[in-house]
């Protein structure tokens, strides 16, 4: 018997563990990323003990319930909202669940409502929010429980409650704000977010200069703190078998014994309910609060993105649109309001437009506050960014806040024009589009489904969740292997720290599939399972997800040569920030490297515009580009300018009255001008070295200098190579240029100078070699240029190694950490790239000869072993978290994919392993490659060609 259980709140979690106690085959549905919201998300540091307190832990406390819940078999879908109730006649038969995924049927037998939203009936009222705020740096303790302050700031009783904090030196003062609410405001309450955090930091202000004890005082980690609502009446307006609103409630105050007091009385509840509960039929209709709607009306389908391998089934639907109520029309509709999308709607603000802005999120500010990521290293950092600086650091001073609460108080500030058309924790979950024209996107928060209309809508979601619902086309990953950048989940210490990179638990915990809703949740779930005790960000900071094909794709050459766009409305200055493996061959050259000069980089507006629709613009890091491109343009500083820029042109076109394409970009590009967005350099042709200054620049080991000569097709710079080869024969460089523009003789001599290198390392394998780099330069363009034999690929292989052990959890009591200490990253280890390249060259020439040094090459130690560490270790209900080093799994997989297409038993063998991999990543590379290949019955080259981009 299946039972859902609606909200992950401290009810939810413990309705589902009475109902799994009873035999139920459990699944939670929870909007945020976290568990136990009451505690975690609220950042309610005390829990009552009698006429006492103690400290609660809020990060323990959301790892503990997951664990939990995670231990037991339940299924915890985290971002996922119920928009509507499934019945069967008189009979609830499941929930309607959105997700970024779309809308999709959860069947169920019985369905418990923690939150009794979605049919309540709630009448204009006073009710009370609360907010809790952090305080650090107190003088002396503060021992009464509650401090007056002035009528003036309206809070109930005109009082501060104090309470304790884990933190020695801190305390959390809880404020309450009587309002008057209706349905709006019950089934969104963060929409009153801005306006009382300002109330709050006045209040904090009041105390510093009232009460000695706050007289040095600081506000903490402002980004974290949702508003809680309380004593809220409600009354159902529906009456369905099988469906049941939780009637406990949770107890007033928080406390211990009443905790406990509260499970015991929802474990009796669910007793009470389930007495009598039959297997659901399958629904007929989809219950809401705006009506019913017809099964019958609704496509159903299976949608790979949503699968799951544990039983549980979503079936995707798509609704009729119509009968989803509309719950505003605006100019312009925002989706996310993280680092780029807040920038957006205030460019709106500043252009006068009204704007709505949705987030999944409770507050903006995304991976910039949420996430933790609090400051930017690279990127243009004049402009906007120099300006929103100087003020966050005005307004720190003044309210004694730290970098986040700064930028989090300037962000609400700067956009309280549009604070009525805020919708946090919101999920976009749907579109509603006529052609290629989007006529609305479908939304659901506690309330259920509702649409926004707009004219002009922005995808600033950094997943390109609004486009990818809307149809767009999109690209994710390495074309050949889909593998990713790491993502991170951070935590906060106690301790001070001198510099952010002495926190442990930024993580870079794995890759994840941002197309697989199960592989989504993986990472949540390893994101907190390791994390702070004390508090960690609630959410993944994704480094790379989905990149929408826009109008324009931006290319790598485009950046190298820095070539200057008449509709240039972005630029970034960063070097190529990869955590990963890079998919061009430049990268597998240490061509394209993640540390080193900043390369100005111009983006086109063409880049912003979604190519498949006509009415939606991407901005974040899901715009429009290569994946080895797009690396350039995701830090902080550039996802802000890009941002603003976007929101600016979204105002031209409501402005002027013409589809995005057709705007006069002169406005826009002024405006940005006069701001510093656009810098002098922007519209500048570079300077161009001749080809004389150039090798002279490469044997002084000048990457862009190398980069402009490998890539050259003039034919005067390849006759000057071949003589500057001719004249350098001892040089690796001239050798590797020669090598790859084909010239005479220097394919053999590449072979065997790469051959003599590799002797080197074969007799140093625990040793960085430091000609290795030279290695690769020269292996790649006897790839390029197909100039290999079999022999030669043989002597190559049987001269192979890893380049010494790697940082492999079981030695360091660590699953999944990828840093490492021998091998540096792993993917930055040129010995992993050199076996990267490997594999590309024995795919595109595989032979039966090959065979056996492919499989004595995989039998070696820190090459091969890895598709087996899950099952070494015990059982995790942790999808994935006993598994091995991500980049040295990822070696193994693509080293057995060229073997297979030699015939190698083994490599076929890994690949079937790989096949059931927990990581989504993995796990369709190998059956993609299953498949291409067949059978052992023939050899079958990869006829894909190599990135050269």
């Amino acid at each position: 018997m299946k039972l859902t259980v609606i909200g992950g709140g401290l009810k939810g979690c413990a309705a589902a563990r009475a109902a799994k106690k009873l035999g139920f085959d459990v699944t939670i549905l929870e909007s945020r990323q976290t568990l136990g919201h009451e505690i975690t998300a609220a950042c309610q540091e005390w829990l009552k003990s009698g006429k006492s307190e103690i400290t609660v832990q809020t990060g323990a406390v959301g790892k503990s319930l997951l664990s939990q819940q995670l231990d037991m078999g339940n299924n915890v879908l985290l971002n996922a909202q119920a928009g509507g109730i499934l019945a069967s006649k008189n009979t609830a038969a499941g929930v309607l669940a959105a997700t970024p995924f779309g809308t999709h049927l959860l069947k169920s037998d019985l369905v418990i409502d923690t939150q009794g939203l979605l049919f309540a009936d709630i009448k204009e009222q006073i009710a009370e929010y609360r907010y809790n705020l952090t305080v650090v740096n107190m003088n002396h303790p503060v021992f009464l429980p509650e401090i007056e302050v002035p009528a003036s700031f309206g809070l109930t009783d005109n009082k501060v409650r104090i309470h304790l904090s884990v933190r020695p030196d801190s305390i959390v003062i809880e404020l309450r704000f009587a309002k008057q609410v209706n349905k709006t405001a019950v089934v969104n309450p963060q929409r009153e977010l801005p306006a009382l955090r300002r109330i709050s930091f006045d209040v904090f202000e009041h105390l510093t200069q009232t009460h000695p004890a706050f007289k040095d005082a600081k506000l903490h980690n402002m980004c974290h703190n949702e508003l809680t609502l309380h004593n809220v009446k409600r009354q159902q307006t529906i009456d369905l078998c099988g469906y049941h609103v939780l009637e406990t409630q949770l107890p007033e105050p928080l406390g211990v014994t009443a905790l406990y007091d509260m499970y015991d009385d929802i474990a009796s509840e669910i007793a009470r309910i389930s007495e009598g509960i039959s297997p659901s039929a399958d629904a007929d209709r989809i219950i809401t609060a705006n009506g019913d709607i017809d099964l019958s009306l609704c496509k159903t389908f299976k949608d790979p993105a949503v699968e799951f391998r544990n039983g549980l089934t979503l079936t995707s639907v798509q609704l009729p649109a119509n009968l989803i109520p509309v719950r505003e029309n605006v100019p312009v509709m925002v989706a996310g309001g993280g680092t780029s999308g807040i920038q957006t709607l205030e460019a709106l603000t500043d252009s006068g437009i009204t704007a709505a802005l949705a987030d999944i999120c409770a507050m903006p500010g995304g991976t910039r506050t949420l996430g933790m990521v609090m400051g930017y290293w690279h990127g243009h950092k004049k402009g906007r960014n120099e300006t929103f600086d100087a003020e966050s650091a005005k307004l720190g001073r003044k309210y004694h806040i730290g970098e986040n609460g700064s930028e989090l108080y300037l962000n609400n500030l700067l956009t309280k024009a549009n604070e009525n058309h805020y919708y946090f924790n919101t999920l976009v979950c749907g579109c509603d589009k006529s052609g290629k024209k989007v006529n609305s996107l479908i939304l659901c928060d506690m309330g259920g489904l509702f649409r926004i209309e707009a004219d002009v809508f922005v995808d600033a979601t950094g997943d390109g969740v609004a486009a990818y619902l809307s149809g767009a086309a999109y690209e994710l990953g390495d074309k050949r292997d889909g593998n990713v950048q790491t993502y991170s989940t951070w935590g906060e210490n106690l301790w001070k720290m001198t510099n952010f990179m002495e926190n442990r638990f930024h993580g870079d915990n794995d890759m994840i599939d941002m197309d697989s809703y199960e592989d989504q949740l993986r990472g949540m779930y390893l994101g907190q399972h390791d994390n702070s005790d004390i508090r960690y960000s609630p959410l993944l900071t994704v480094r790379e997800s989905r990149r929408i094909i826009g109008d324009h794709v931006q290319k790598l050459d485009e950046i190298w040569d820095e070539k200057v766009f008449d509709d240039t409305i972005c630029v970034t200055l960063t070097p190529f920030d990869q955590h990963g493996k890079g998919s061009s061959i430049y990268d597998d050259m240490e061509l394209a490297k993640s540390v080193g000069k900043e390369q100005r980089a111009r983006i086109p507006y063409r880049s912003y515009i979604v190519r498949d629709l006509e009415n939606m613009l991407v901005t974040a890091k899901a715009y429009s580009a290569t994946r080895d491109a797009n690396t350039i343009g995701r830090m902080n500083a550039d996802l802000r300018h890009a941002g603003y820029a976007v929101g600016l042109a979204a105002a031209q076109a409501i402005k002027q009255h013409k589809s995005i394409r057709d705007i006069d970009l002169t406005p826009v590009q002024d405006e940005l001008k006069s701001q510093g967005i656009l810098p002098d350099w922007t519209f500048v042709e570079p300077t161009k070295n001749t080809v004389s200054e150039l090798i002279e620049l490469c044997e002084a080991n000048d990457i862009e200098a190398m980069l402009k000569l490998y890539r050259t097709t003039d034919s005067g710079t390849i006759k000057a190579l071949e003589s500057y080869y001719m004249s350098h024969k001892d040089s690796d460089t001239a050798l590797s240029l020669a090598a790859w523009h084909d010239l005479p003789g220097a394919a053999e001599a590449a072979y065997q100078r790469l051959l003599s290198i590799l002797y080197a390392s074969k007799a140093n394998e625990d040793e960085k070699i430091a000609e290795y780099v030279s290695a690769l330069r020269l292996f790649a363009p006897l790839i390029r240029n197909s100039k290999l034999d079999h022999d030669q690929l043989k002597a190559i292989i049987d001269l192979s190694c890893s380049g010494g052990r790697c940082y492999y959890a079981k030695d360091h009591g660590y699953y999944g950490k990828i840093y490492g200490y021998e091998r540096i990253d792993g993917w930055k280890a040129p010995h992993f790239k050199f076996l990267y390249l490997l594999s590309q060259a024995v795919e595109r020439n595989p032979h039966e000869s090959l065979v056996e040094p492919m499989e004595n090459l995989l039998r070696k130690e820190y090459i091969g072993g890895f598709a087996t560490i899950n099952n070494e270790a015990p059982d995790s209900p942790l999808i994935g978290h006993s598994m091995s080093p991500i980049f040295c799994a990822l070696l193994e997989l693509r080293l057995a994919a060229s073997a297979a297409r030699c015939t190698s038993a083994l490599g076929f063998d890994l690949l079937k392993k790989y096949s059931n991999e927990d990581r989504s990543i993995l796990r369709k590379f190998a059956k993609k490659e299953l498949i291409a290949i067949g059978d052992l019955s023939a050899v079958s080259p990869y006829t894909g060609d190599l990135t050269f981009e």
